[in-house]
């Protein structure tokens, strides 16, 4: 959520110069239909305008950082935040 404080507004000046954010949501389950629903406070709270997919991969699923897609990269950051140019 910090990031998202700050992310959501910079995302609204900046988005017409080409920005793009997408959000990864880790819920505690990996129903789709919950997902949405608990996430919608969440978009409402910060005004997310952005993308937020659902990753499928529960947040109590003990194998969720090898289902982690950034896992298998050179890049390991926390939080997972890329910016690229």
């Amino acid at each position: 959520m910090d990031e998202t404080r700050f992310l959501s507004p910079w995302y609204i000046q900046n988005k017409s110069r080409g920005v793009a954010i997408i959000g990864l949501a880790y819920e505690r389950t990996t129903s789709l239909a919950n997902t949405k629903r608990l996430l919608q406070p969440f978009i409402t709270r910060f005004n997310v305008t952005y993308p937020i997919l659902a990753t499928g991969v529960s947040v109590d699923d003990s194998l969720r950082t090898e289902k982690n897609p950034a896992r298998n990269s050179k890049d390991h950051w926390i939080p997972y935040n890329h910016f690229y140019r």
